[in-house]
């Protein structure tokens, strides 16, 4: 009689483990199956040291147009939206009492000229006089106060028509900067008064125009040292648009959609780097002829701080990220694959620069490396590289320090 065996649980489970196998990937090498991938030469080429930021754009120059009388505005002069330039009549405001006080100072003043005119050749007739004791000197002193009281009381006419003429202008209200206007909360027939928190309206200097942006303390050094160079340049494209980074030039430079980028420079940097968040502020100065920038808008910034002339370079898909590093697969002439781990130096625009690891010429496996482990076979699929199918490397972008 034969004895029945009863195994645990657990053994059943791995004995169909077993009988599963293993997994593809393990298994491949044995095989000797060429796996398809596609492949990228690596190539040496310069390349651009780079920051990134997410920037906003200001304009140079914003100005709250304010009165600085009181008075009812007569006549609005400029619309909406308005570009204007400097010295730009805007608005006007009621001038008929500002002017009659105009009128009265000069009335003073004509009144008071006259008589210290008087005065003067009163003085002239009794200075003789009293020379060859004709006239007395208490007379001559006398004549001498008037002309001196008067003269002080021609400066003080001067100066209140000069005031009332400081008034008068200021119911003529221009323009101090060149830009374009935003919203006129003062209309026809407003009551208008200096000390009211609400603008008249605004204007925005329009070009040049500033993109504002921070980089980190890390960075500061860096980007102080190139600026030193004179080898920096900015670069900034429209956010939230879909566009691609892009390196920048000698200048600072914005991409938008639709259009070509515009290219800029440093203008600024803060004296301090900020407590709270670690940055240091920067301002790009960039042309804006055309308007295509807007202040308010947030726009992603590009600082090149150098051009690297003879960089390792090869796409971004061929560098996958293990527990241990980055590493690539390069492909040998007898079409089998290496394991090679390389140090990324920066990344830019889908581009890595290796530090280690390859050198130019060197083939490497772009999209298909799943299933690859060191040794297994493949083969080379023409057309176009495509993504890899462990998706897109995380790898860092920012200056090689």
């Amino acid at each position: 009689m034969k004895r029945s065996v009863w195994l645990p649980y657990w053994a059943v489970g791995v004995g169909l483990f077993i009988a599963a196998g293993v997994p593809a990937h393990a298994q491949n090498r044995g095989e000797g199956r060429a796996h398809a991938v596609t492949a990228a030469t690596v190539t040496l080429k310069p390349m651009p040291v780079t920051l990134n930021a997410l920037g906003r754009i200001e304009p140079v120059s914003a100005v709250a147009v304010r009165p600085r009388i009181d008075g009812v505005v007569s006549s609005v002069d400029v619309a909406e939206g308005q570009i204007v330039t400097a010295g730009q009549v805007l608005l006007h405001l009621d001038d008929r009492q500002a002017t009659a006080m105009v009128r009265q100072a000069r009335g003073t003043l004509q009144r008071d000229q006259a008589q210290l005119d008087q005065a003067k050749r009163d003085l002239d007739r009794l200075a003789p006089l009293s020379a060859k004791d004709f006239a007395s000197r208490a007379t001559l002193d006398k004549a001498t106060a008037a002309v001196e009281s008067l003269t002080g009381t021609v400066l003080a006419d001067q100066g209140a028509l000069d005031n009332a003429e400081t008034v008068l202008s200021f119911t003529t209200i221009t323009a101090p900067i060149a830009g374009r206007i935003g919203s006129i909360n003062a209309k026809l027939g407003n009551a208008v008064r200096a000390a009211d928190p609400t603008p008249l309206l605004s204007i925005n200097q329009m070009d040049p125009i500033h993109a504002v942006f921070a980089v980190p303390q890390a960075d500061a050094l860096a980007l102080r040292e190139a600026m030193a160079a004179g080898t920096t340049s900015v670069r900034v494209s429209a956010n939230a648009q879909g566009q691609d980074r892009s390196a920048g030039s000698s200048a600072g430079s914005i991409a938008l959609r639709g259009g070509e980028p515009i290219d800029g420079a440093i203008a600024f940097i803060e004296n301090e780097i900020d407590a709270e968040t670690n940055m240091l502020g920067i301002k790009a100065s960039l042309a804006n002829p055309s308007e295509r920038l807007w202040p308010g808008e947030f726009v992603d910034v590009t600082v090149t701080l150098r051009v690297e002339p003879g960089a390792i370079v090869v796409p971004e898909e061929a560098v996958q990220l293990s527990q241990t590093g980055s590493y690539v697969f390069v492909i040998q002439p007898d079409d089998t694959v290496r394991f090679r781990p390389v140090e990324i130096a920066w990344s830019n625009k889908g581009e890595a620069v290796i530090r280690t690891g390859l050198a130019a010429g060197d083939q490497v496996v772009l999209s298909g490396q799943m299933p690859l482990q060191d040794g297994s076979k493949v083969r080379i699929q023409s057309g176009s590289p495509g993504q890899s199918e462990t998706g897109p490397s995380s790898l860092p972008s920012g200056p090689a320090l």
